[in-house]
């Protein structure tokens, strides 16, 4: 028997929990296995990435120091940091770290920060050997600062820290992906099953057909099994 099609059917809440109520084991099943599947899938086939980070100040090479030249290398800070990701920059870093690589992807590798109210320069390099990390933030500082020298007419801005080893990845975060991947198991889950359950229309049982048709059930047959 089908529910009336012209019975404007309201979704009831509380109706929906007891539908998932009653597939707790499946939805704690999917969530198992959401959260095993990416974290096996992350812990094999995702490859860890490293960083290291080296740092330079502008003006830490100039002989005479004063507070104009401290404001001015604040405000030139972001012609700094353009410099450091520019072209010549990025080709230096290649040929002395002997890469086979564009411009382009080496700088997709190199971050640049500074401070709004400091002149020192950080460049951050991410790679999946975290020796390698060290080695190209080394090299961008060395480059950058050889650059800004150039550019800028002004002394060679001295190193400030030299890039180390990283010895833990900074990507991936193993529980934040397992906790993604049990959250979304759940979430496809429970779509699923509120989903059938929307698109079934068929009255089961004696209250759905007080419910769902508005009428007061008579009497009702119920189904014997077949005795062999």
């Amino acid at each position: 028997m089908k529910r009336l099609k012209y019975q404007e059917l309201g979704i009831d809440i509380q109706e929906l929990a007891y539908v998932l109520w009653k597939k707790i084991g499946i939805l704690l099943l999917c969530t198992i296995i959401g959260a095993g599947v990416t974290g096996v899938y992350t812990k094999l086939f995702v490859t860890p990435q490293y960083q290291s980070s080296a740092m330079i100040y502008i003006y830490g090479s100039t002989a005479s120091f004063n507070s104009s030249k401290l404001t001015l290398s604040s405000e030139l800070t972001e012609d700094y940091t353009t410099l450091a990701k520019s072209r010549e920059v990025m080709e230096g870093v290649i040929d002395k770290m002997g890469f086979d690589c564009t411009t382009q992807e080496l700088a997709s590798a190199i971050s640049v920060s500074h401070d709004e109210n400091s002149s020192i320069l950080m460049m951050t390099a991410t790679n999946s050997d975290p020796k390698v990390a060290a080695d190209i933030a080394n090299s961008v500082a060395d480059e950058t600062a050889e650059r800004i020298s150039e550019v800028m007419n002004i002394d060679k801005p001295s190193t400030v820290e030299d890039a180390v080893v990283s010895s833990s990845p900074v990507s991936p975060n193993l529980l934040k992906n397992i906790l993604i991947g049990a959250f979304a198991g759940l979430v496809i889950a429970a779509g699923v099953i509120i989903l059938s359950f929307l698109k079934d229309d068929t009255i089961k049982t004696s209250d759905d057909v007080a419910h769902y048709l508005d009428t007061t059930l008579l009497a009702c047959l119920p189904k014997e099994k077949t005795r062999k």
